[in-house]
């Protein structure tokens, strides 16, 4: 523990966690590309020494439980967090950073991570909440006794198993951090500033009081300008290093994505079909029996009070759509569309019945695990009013006038005891929970009068594509690709064939293309194929869920969207080991838009040269304003560099000369330069010390290339996926 007090004294520790973010961003890059030709073995990823193998990425995910998204996505996510953990772990060990038992468990104590797990557990496991390090450790201790236990506290092995995995990953991520951060301290120690960084900051704190205008490039069409190969050249000369491969082979490849959309005919089926469903559920008053025959239709059913019909759910619009239903005629059988978005859903309501029930209840309630105690906490609870103020220690907890909404107790025999106990009266409850003995006393502290409940069904109706569409898209995208099998031909017919292609650069730890799941197969045929080859279609699904709203009733929650389709085919161009040429698809439209931008600007420039020292003249002639009293500061500014370098360069009084920049053209007045209150040689040591907050996270580009020893990643990620032919 003393080395951990040790470190926190140092004021280095304010960067640590920025360091390890930029760490693991410069890593990601790096990451992205590499392979070999000579096979891998069960290594997934290697550097420096350091290596991921395909067992311990399996161990890994065992213990993250349970996660959203593309699965290729997270599969590299992974691969490069193991590798940045591997390569720090080599670090740690040569250095000899340990952490003690005792330091990690006090830790683990404190982790928010940890406080969710343990909650949620020991909320499922029925022990009281821990507000404290004591009840904490006690309820970590209690946890883990039953998941190493399950035979006896009858939890399915399976289960516990699962989450003594997910227990080991927390304890592994609290131990590493615990070790990056007195490597950070350890690495932040060795880099110090310096008179000439102190006096760079200091000029960087001078405020400048500037009048601008600015004539954007897009002022100028862009048939007005000319952009020859020769101007791409020279741009791309210029920003050279932009365009540099690292760790490996780069593909550029042309894609095509194909969405499987509903057609106009499957619109209006579904306009007729919901319409019908409307008709037959109203002449059916007591039934859902035609939407449940219907396969296309999805049924839920709930009771609501009118209170919650009137309710403004936070993420929800389905209340406020219900409660039109009801106040437009509330009979029982009453049918109607309550919401819709044409061309993506539809939400039917029916009201199946309407009566006069218990709405909620206000009660207390005292929970304990030894049946022992059951007598005199009885006794206790019958002599004082309010429970939450009893003092009953570790062995019993008691939360008093809590509200409950009785149409939302799924448990038969709670809803009888809270329906039926006479208020005031104390009763003894009695269940088991995972094989765990439940004691409680309950007390019905309020019950107010009955209140009318409707019977909601809700019915939705999810547009999709019908099989003849999606027949009809993918033929058509396959005949395609057949008649146009080559790159030239690929992307040269796309257009009048009604395709968009788009271009891009791959590597082998290119997860997906486009950011579509189950693509990662074409990022293997991209790195194994030809230049000029056309790959085979591949299907991608793709379901933005909505995340159920808090607090909100089941059948208020939003509607699930259908699932999104896509097919999607690539074309093999160039493979780079070095740079990517500045004719690539890939770069040279974008350098030909920056191109044609500066062009437009040096036009601008030409035109207005005569008004460039006179802000009012030049806002005249070029029909702008002058935006005035702006405060520029160098070190925060949100200029380009061409416009910072000048400003910074230009005396009090005097104009910036016209600054050509893609975005437009720059001409400043700096009216006035406000030097800091402080002088240097007065205030070194604060300029130090704000030196090392700002500047101390560039130590992140010096450790990922002594983490890396100058080697770059070898991927072999790529040598675990299936390709076309496998």
């Amino acid at each position: 523990m003393a080395t951990l007090e040790k470190i926190r004294s140092k004021s280095v520790i304010l960067f640590v966690i920025i360091i390890v973010a930029l760490l693991a961003f410069i890593l990601g890059d790096f990451l992205t590309s590499g392979r070999t030709y000579f096979g891998s073995g069960d290594k997934l990823i290697e550097a420096n020494g350091a290596q991921v193998k395909l067992d311990e990425l399996n161990a890994y995910r065992e213990t993250q439980g349970e996660r959203k998204g593309d699965p290729d996505q997270i599969n590299q996510q992974d691969i490069n967090a193991l590798l940045v953990q591997k390569l720090f772990n080599k670090e740690f060990d040569e250095l000899g950073i340990n952490i003690t038992d005792g330091e990690l468990s006090q830790a683990m104590v404190y982790n928010g991570e940890v406080q969710q797990f343990i909650g949620s557990l020991g909320q499922a496991f029925g022990l009281a909440p821990a507000y404290d390090e004591a009840s904490m450790t006690q309820n970590i201790s209690a946890v883990l006794e039953r998941l190493k236990n399950p035979q006896k506290y009858q939890i399915p092995a399976d289960e516990a198993q699962r989450y003594l995995a997910m227990w080991r990953g927390i304890e592994n991520n609290v131990e590493n951090s615990l070790r990056q951060q007195l490597y950070s301290m350890l690495i932040g120690g060795l880099y110090s500033p310096n008179n000439v960084d102190a006096q760079a900051l200091y000029d960087g704190e001078t405020i400048r009081n500037i009048d601008l205008v600015m004539i954007p490039s897009s002022s100028i069409p862009d048939d007005q300008v000319t952009v020859t190969d020769d101007d791409i050249k020279v741009l791309w000369e210029k920003n050279k290093s932009k365009f540099a491969v690292k760790g490996g082979d780069k593909r550029s490849i042309a894609y095509i994505v194909q969405q499987v959309a509903p057609s106009d005919a499957d619109y209006s089926e579904a306009d007729a079909a919901v319409a019908k469903m409307v008709a037959d559920l109203q002449k059916d008053t007591l039934s859902l029996a035609a939407a449940n025959a219907d396969s296309r239709f999805i049924t839920q059913r709930q009771s609501v009070t009118k209170a919650q019909l009137e309710k403004r759910y936070q993420g929800a619009n389905n209340s406020r759509s219900f409660k039109k239903l009801v106040d437009s005629a509330a009979y029982t059988g009453k049918t109607m569309v309550v919401q819709s978005i044409p061309g993506s859903f539809y939400t039917i309501g029916k009201i199946m019945g309407i009566e006069q029930k218990l709405d909620s209840v206000t009660y207390s309630q005292l929970m304990f695990e030894n049946a022992a105690l059951a007598d005199s906490l009885m006794t206790l609870a019958k002599n004082t009013q309010t429970w939450d103020s009893l003092k009953l220690g570790d062995n019993a907890m008691a939360m008093g006038n809590q509200e409950i909404s009785l149409l939302s107790v799924t448990n038969p025999k709670i809803s009888k005891l809270l329906s039926e106990t006479p208020v005031g009266e104390t009763v003894l409850y009695t269940d088991s929970i995972q094989g765990q003995q439940l004691n409680m006393l309950i007390r019905v502290d309020k019950r107010p009068a009955p209140v009318s409940v409707y019977d909601l069904a809700r019915i939705d109706f999810v547009v999709e594509p019908s099989s003849a569409t999606r027949s009809k898209i993918s033929g058509e995208f396959r005949n395609y690709l057949g008649n146009n099998a080559t790159a030239q031909a690929f992307v040269d017919n796309a257009e009048k064939a009604g395709y968009n292609v788009q271009q891009t650069l791959v590597g082998a730890g290119t997860a997906n293309i486009a950011g579509l799941p189950s693509t990662r197969s074409l990022v293997k045929f991209a790195m194994d194929g030809k230049t000029g080859k056309v790959s085979p279609v591949v299907e991608s699904k793709v379901r933005q869920s909505q995340n159920p709203s808090q607090n909100v009733p089941a059948i208020f929650q939003p509607v699930q969207p259908a699932e999104q389709e896509y097919l999607v085919a690539i074309a093999l161009g160039n493979e780079y080991d070095n740079y990517v040429a500045w004719n690539d698809p890939a770069v040279k439209a974008r350098l030909e838009r920056e191109a044609t931008s500066l062009k437009k600007s040096e036009k601008i420039a030409e035109t207005y040269k005569a008004q460039a020292k006179d802000l009012q003249a030049l806002a005249s002639a070029a029909k702008t304003t002058v935006v005035q009293s702006q405060p520029f500061a160098f070190n925060s500014s949100n200029f380009p560099a061409e416009i910072s370098a000048a400003i910074v360069k230009t005396a009090a009084g005097a104009v910036t000369e016209a600054i050509v920049t893609p975005y437009g053209v720059y001409v400043a007045k700096v009216n006035n330069v406000n030097e800091p209150a402080m002088k240097l040689e007065e205030s070194r040591d604060m300029y130090l010390q704000q030196f090392n907050r700002q500047f101390m996270p560039l130590v992140g580009n010096g450790l990922i290339n002594a983490l890396l020893g100058g080697e770059q990643p070898d991927n072999h990620s790529l040598n675990f996926v299936a390709g076309f032919d496998d």
